[in-house]
This record gives structure tokens, sequence and C-alpha cells, in this order.
């Protein structure tokens, strides 16, 4: 049956490509464990120490490389095969959450521990986030792009949502080792979705600029573009109010 012009402009649209099919579920998995692992890092560290500059530290680990690395991914987006990048970004993911399945399960876990696992865990969320954002618009038609976008989005709130109700849900069963196996488990699977999906392979371009070039340049336009302004300075200001009730909310 041929698509009605209605139905190929529909929120689902996007869907009908197998790339941003596989692409979807991935950043569901991924974004899974994203959740899971907050909520079970921050509940752990709450069981290990009575201090709430302890608690508070996990979230600021887990953030401190999306800010640091965040700029230096983006770049690495542009100048790298994407798939492999963000393939190997969710490999990482994967190992230290079995590293931290296996000392939770062994109670070896310490505050330092946990500290150190949570800043390494969130280097993979650093080296993620922008490749795959880079990987969307090759994926889907322009005219589909905000529909692809807008999916996106819906599965980051899914799982905000699911992925705190299923590690409390776990917590309560079998306990944080559980949770944080779990959460590797996924990440394979993200991986896995990720190596599958027919994605054609980004083309680095001929003449690589050097790293720290890619990087100001990104600074550039980012400083001489008043829309990406607004939007940067509207992230700073929501995320400086919300991020302390996150931060101690286990405690």
């Amino acid at each position: 049956m041929p698509h009605t012009p209605a139905d190929a402009d529909s929120l689902l649209a996007p869907f009908r490509g197998s790339g941003f099919r596989y692409l979807w579920l991935a950043w569901l998995s991924g974004n899974m464990t994203m959740w899971m692992h907050e909520v079970t890092a921050a509940w752990r560290m709450a069981q290990l120490t009575d201090s709430p500059a302890w608690v508070a530290w996990v979230q600021a680990a887990g953030t401190l490389p999306l800010f640091v690395l965040g700029l230096a991914s983006g770049a690495l987006a542009d100048l790298l095969n994407r798939r492999r990048f963000l393939a190997v970004a969710q490999a990482w993911i994967a190992v230290v959450a079995a590293v931290l399945a296996a000392l939770a399960g062994t109670d070896a876990l310490t505050p330092g521990t946990l500290l150190l696992l949570c800043l390494l865990n969130g280097v993979g969320l650093a080296l993620r986030f922008p490749v795959f954002s880079a990987l969307v618009p090759d994926l889907v038609e322009r005219r589909l792009l905000a529909s692809a976008l807008t999916l996106n989005a819906l599965a980051i709130n899914l799982t905000r949502v699911l992925g705190p109700i299923v590690a409390g849900i776990v917590l309560a069963w079998q306990g944080t080792a559980m949770v944080f196996a779990l959460n590797a488990v996924l990440s394979i699977l993200a991986g896995v979705l990720i190596w599958r999906a027919p994605i054609v392979p980004h083309v680095p371009p001929a003449e690589r600029p050097r790293l720290l070039q890619a990087m100001r340049d990104g600074v550039s336009h980012a400083r001489t573009s008043p829309i990406l302004r607004a939007v940067l300075f509207r992230a700073f200001i929501f995320f400086t109010q919300a991020v302390a009730l996150v931060a101690l909310l286990p405690l």
C-alpha cells in the first residue's frame, strides 16, 4: 500500500529506516543503564557513608566528564568512524558496570572506588552523547529530522521514568550488584545493536584538522550563533538549579 503524505511525515516515520530503528533501540538501552546507574550508585554511596559530601560527589563525578570531554568527543565524532567510536564508548560503559557488579557482589566496594568508577562511567557517557547526536542526521531524511529528534527525546524521558523504577525493583529484590550486572548486559546489547545497524560509514574529511583546531572551530561556531548561545545559556540555568536536588536526593 503506498504511503500517504500524512503517513510519510508522521512521528513514527523515521522507524521505517532500519538504521534509525537499531540506533533508537540502542539509545533506549543505553539510557536505561544511565538512569539505573545514577540511582544505584547514589544509593550505594549512601549505604557506605553518612557524609552528604560523598553522596553529592557521585553526581559530580558522573557529570564532570560530560563537561570536560564533551567538546573533544564532539570533535572526534567528525574525525573518526562514528559507529565504531559509539560502539567502543558503549563497550567502555559495559566494562565499568561489570567491574562495579563484581566489587559490589564481593563487598569490596569502597566510597573512593565507587567514586572513581562513577567518574569512568561518566567518561563513557561523555564519549557517547555527541557521537549519537551526530549520527541521527545521517540516518533520516531532512524532513523527518524533527520527528527523529522527538523520538530520541521520548526515549530519554521514557527511560528517565523506567530506569529508576527498574533499578528500585532490582535493588529491593537482589541488591546493587544485580543492578550493575544488568547495566553491563544492557550496555552490551546497545553495543551489538549499534554494530549491527545498517549505517553508511561516516567518511572523515580528507584533510583532517587537528583535534584542538576542531574544538576551536566548534567553540567559534557556538559563539557566533545567537540560537546556540541562547540554548546553552538556558541549559546552564536549568541544570544549575536542578543538579543539587538530584545529587542530594538519596539522603
